[in-house]
C-alpha cells in the first residue's frame, strides 16, 4: 500500500495537511479504470499516423527527410518508386547523393541550409538508375528546413520531364511558325524576280545567240534553277502542316534532305553517298515529319564528324527488308559511348556543350518514328562511327496505285487553238514575260496589274483563260474569285493560278477548294504552254 501525504497554505496562509486514498499497486485490478482510455488514445495516435503516412504516400510529389548529414531518414511511397528504391533506405544511411546518383545536390543543399537560403523551384536534371539502366529526368526541388527539428530538412522533388519537354516543343512549334511565316514572305519576294530571270533568260536561248552567249544563258538558267529549289526547300522544312497519313517515297524525301544540306556538306568536308533499290515501296507516313526525322540525324552526323575529325563520310542506304522499309545512316565519325548509347533517345540528353542543343531532337525523331508504327535504333562504339537504322511499315499497295500517284511524263507538244487570255498579275516583268511567250505561240493576250481592274471588267466571258497571281494588292484571291465564278461557272473553270508561294497553307488551302490547276514560279516556258494547252483541252470552243 501506498500514501501520499503532503502540506499546502490555506487562503488564510495558515499551512495545513492533505492526503490521498491508498493506491495498492499490487492489487490486481487496481489500474484497471485508466487502461480504456489508454488504449482509446493509442488508437488514436496509430490511426492518425497511419492516415498521415497514407496521405503522405500518395501526394504527387515525392518527399524525403534527411538529416544534416544528408542520411535518409523518411521517404514517401512516391520517392520511392521514383528513384527505383525500398523502405529500408531509411535505415540504410545512406546519403541523399547517393540515392539520386548525384553527389552534387548535397553540396547544393547543405549551401542552402547554412546561408538560410530556402530553394524554390531549383530544375535539376538527375540521372537514376532503375533495374542497373540509368534513366535521365528533369526535377523540380524545393527545400526547408523542419521547425519543430531543425535537425530535420523535408525535400520535394516534382518531375517534370514531360511539362519541360511540351514546353519546349511548344517554344520550338512557335519559332517555326516564325520561321515559316518568314519564309513565305522571303519566297514571294524571290520567287517573282527568279521567274522573270528564267522566262527571258529561256527567251534569249530561243534566237539564233552565239555559242558563249548561250553558254552564259544556261549558267544562269542553272543558278536561277538552284536558288529557286534552295527557295522551296527552306519553305518546305520551315512549313509546318497537320500531320497527315499518305503513300510517300522516302528516297525522294531524303534526296530532298540533301539537297538541302549539300552546300553545309560540301564546306564541312563531309562526302555522302546514297544508295537505294529502286523497288523500294511507297510507305504510310507525313511527309514533312519524316524529313524532319532524316534531316535531324543527317545534321548530328555532320556535326560529330565536323567537330572531330574536320570532315568524314556519311553513307545511306534504303532499302526493303523482312516487309519493312529500312533507312541506314552509317558515319564514320567519333562513334558512342557505351553510357550514352542507352541515353541517346532521351528527352533533354544532348552530347553537345551548352547552348548548342536542347537534347530534344532525337528524342523527337524518335516519336514521330513510334507514331509512324516503326522503330529507330542506334548502334556504334568509341572511335569506329555510329549507325542509326529506321524501319517503317511498307503497306501493300494496289497495282498502278503508285505510277498514279504521281504522272511526270514530260508532254513535247505544245500547240493547241489560240486562246484569248488575261494575264493578272502586280509583278510588271513576269507579265512581260508571260505576254510574249503566249504571243509567239498565237494567242492573243490582255493584261490588267490586280484584282481590282478584273473586278470592273463587264467583259470577262470572252477570256479562254485567265491567268491569276494568287497575292496581289487590292482585292483578294477569294472575293476576285467569287466575283468570276458569279460571272459565270465556265469562267471559273478557266482559271489557271500562278503563284510564288505554293507551300503556304493557307494558298494551298484556297487553291485545292477551287479545283484549278496552279503554276509556281518560277517554272519553265514549257511548264505554262502545257498548262495552257490542258485548260484549253478541258474547254472546248463553243
Amino acid at each position: 500500500m501506498n500514501d501520499f501525504e503532503g502540506n499546502r497554505t490555506s487562503r488564510s496562509g495558515a499551512p495545513e495537511q492533505i492526503a490521498a486514498p491508498d493506491v495498492d499497486n499490487d492489487r490486481p485490478g487496481a489500474n484497471n479504470k485508466f487502461m480504456p482510455e489508454m488504449v482509446k488514445q493509442v488508437e488514436a495516435l496509430s490511426e492518425a499516423n497511419m492516415l498521415s503516412r497514407a496521405i503522405i504516400d500518395h501526394l504527387s510529389h515525392a518527399l524525403v527527410v534527411v538529416d544534416r548529414s544528408m542520411r535518409v531518414i523518411h521517404t514517401n511511397l512516391r520517392f520511392r518508386s521514383l528513384f527505383s528504391v525500398n523502405e529500408d533506405v531509411a535505415q540504410m544511411g545512406i546519403t541523399i547523393g547517393k540515392v539520386m546518383d548525384d553527389e552534387s545536390l548535397t553540396g547544393i543543399i547543405q549551401h542552402c541550409v547554412k546561408s538560410g537560403e530556402p530553394l524554390r523551384e531549383m530544375e535539376y536534371t538527375c540521372s537514376a538508375r532503375a533495374d542497373e539502366e540509368a534513366r535521365q529526368f528533369l526535377l523540380d526541388i524545393s527545400l526547408f528546413v523542419i521547425p519543430s527539428n531543425k535537425e530535420r530538412i523535408l525535400l520535394s522533388f516534382d518531375e517534370i520531364t514531360e511539362w519541360k519537354q511540351r514546353q519546349n516543343q511548344v517554344t520550338e512549334a512557335s519559332r517555326l511558325v516564325s520561321i515559316g511565316e518568314m519564309a513565305a514572305g522571303i519566297a514571294h519576294e524571290i520567287n517573282n524576280p527568279l521567274a522573270a530571270v528564267m522566262g527571258f533568260a529561256q527567251l534569249a536561248m530561243r534566237r539564233n545567240v552565239d555559242d558563249s552567249i548561250r553558254r552564259d544563258l544556261d549558267k544562269i538558267l542553272a543558278e536561277s534553277k538552284r536558288a529557286s529549289k534552295i527557295i522551296a526547300n527552306l519553305q518546305s522544312f520551315a512549313r509546318r502542316y497537320k500531320p497527315r497519313q499518305e503513300p510517300v517515297n522516302v528516297i525522294e524525301i531524303l534526296q530532298k534532305v540533301l539537297e538541302f544540306r549539300s552546300y553545309e556538306s560540301q564546306v564541312s568536308n563531309i562526302a555522302v553517298a546514297m544508295k537505294f533499290d529502286p523497288r523500294t515501296p511507297l510507305v504510310m507516313g507525313d511527309e514533312h515529319q519524316l524529313d524532319q526525322v532524316f534531316l535531324n540525324i543527317v545534321i548530328n552526323a555532320e556535326h560529330m564528324m565536323f567537330i572531330t575529325n574536320g570532315g568524314g563520310n556519311l553513307n545511306i542506304e534504303v532499302g526493303l527488308r523482312d516487309d519493312k522499309v529500312f533507312i541506314s545512316f552509317e558515319d564514320d565519325g567519333p562513334g558512342i559511348e557505351p553510357d550514352v548509347l542507352p541515353k541517346i533517345f532521351d528527352p533533354f540528353f544532348t552530347t553537345k556543350e551548352v547552348g548548342k542543343g536542347t537534347g530534344l531532337g532525337l528524342s523527337i525523331c524518335y516519336g514521330i518514328v513510334h507514331e509512324h508504327g516503326g522503330i529507330i535504333r542506334v548502334s556504334g562504339t568509341p572511335g569506329n562511327g555510329a549507325t542509326f537504322v529506321v524501319e517503317l511499315p511498307a503497306p501493300e499497295v494496289e497495282p498502278g496505285e503508285e505510277s498514279a500517284a504521281k504522272d511526270n511524263t514530260p508532254e513535247t507538244d505544245n500547240a493547241c487553238r489560240p486562246l484569248n487570255v488575261l494575264i493578272v498579275d502586280d509583278e510588271p516583268l513576269v507579265v512581260e514575260f508571260l505576254s510574249r511567250v503566249l504571243t509567239e505561240f498565237g494567242h492573243t493576250v490582255a493584261m490588267a496589274e490586280n484584282g481590282n481592274s478584273v473586278m470592273e471588267m463587264t467583259d470577262l466571258d470572252k477570256y479562254d483563260l485567265i491567268m491569276l497571281d494568287v497575292r496581289m494588292p487590292g482585292v483578294g484571291s477569294e472575293t476576285l474569285f467569287d466575283h468570276i465564278r458569279g460571272v459565270s461557272n465556265d469562267i471559273s473553270n478557266r482559271i489557271l493560278y500562278i503563284t510564288g508561294d505554293a507551300t503556304n497553307p493557307d494558298t494551298r488551302a484556297f487553291i485545292a477548294a477551287t479545283g484549278s490547276p496552279v503554276l509556281t514560279k518560277p517554272f519553265t516556258i514549257e511548264d505554262l504552254l502545257t498548262a495552257v494547252r490542258r485548260i484549253a483541252g478541258k474547254n472546248p470552243p463553243s
